[in-house]
């Protein structure tokens, strides 16, 4: 093993991996293979908070993100804790921040729950995802914020936040199909001059 490579282990096995020449899919292949240290931190983050509206999906991308601080951070950490423990800590201080930033409400809610299904293609793109999924989160808030019809700001969270369409919305919800119909129409062209 060269000095600069990180050990881990997965199933009682040794592995190794150097951080200066790693790929962005080896880093999520070891991501991957860590899985139990990362739910292990997911999960001590997420139940020192209760009442959040917030899932365990939405602290995956978080816990992206804290894994590839740990691979930076590792090398001046040695000989003080495994890698396995370094990561644990990473990622449940991390996800702390995080979930502290519903409870203080200094931050816009950020919903991440959308990136849950990733494939190892999308990994490359994280924090140019994480931007544009802050900008976005942060304009359809600004956006519903100015509704002043009740009945037009269900149909647009329910096709912004829940992805349903007109004819889910209406079963959903008590009102007409035509009127799901018309504010459908009317939000979707409401949100193409913003975003243009």
């Amino acid at each position: 093993m060269k000095n600069s490579e990180i050990k881990y282990h997965v199933n009682r096995e040794e592995h190794h991996f150097d951080p200066l020449s790693t790929s962005q899919s080896d880093r999520w292949r070891i991501y991957q293979q860590l899985s139990k240290c990362k739910n292990y931190a997911i999960n001590k983050s997420y139940r020192c908070y209760y009442n959040l509206p917030i899932e365990k999906e939405d602290l995956e991308l978080v816990a992206w993100i804290a894994f590839n601080e740990a691979i930076n951070k590792y090398e001046n950490q040695k000989g003080r804790k495994t890698f396995e423990s370094f990561l644990i800590d990473a990622i449940t201080w991390r996800c702390n921040d995080y979930c502290e930033r519903y409870v203080t409400n200094h931050h816009k809610v950020l919903n991440l729950a959308s990136t849950k299904n990733w494939s190892e293609e999308r990994v490359g793109n994280v924090n140019e995802l994480f931007d544009q999924k802050i900008a976005l989160d942060s304009l359809f808030a600004c956006y519903l914020a100015t509704l002043k019809d009740y009945d037009k700001q269900l149909v647009a969270k329910a096709l912004i936040y829940d992805y349903l369409e007109p004819k889910n919305i209406y079963q959903k919800y008590p009102m007409s199909k035509s009127k799901v119909y018309r504010l459908s129409k009317e939000v979707i062209k409401d949100i193409t001059h913003l975003l243009i």
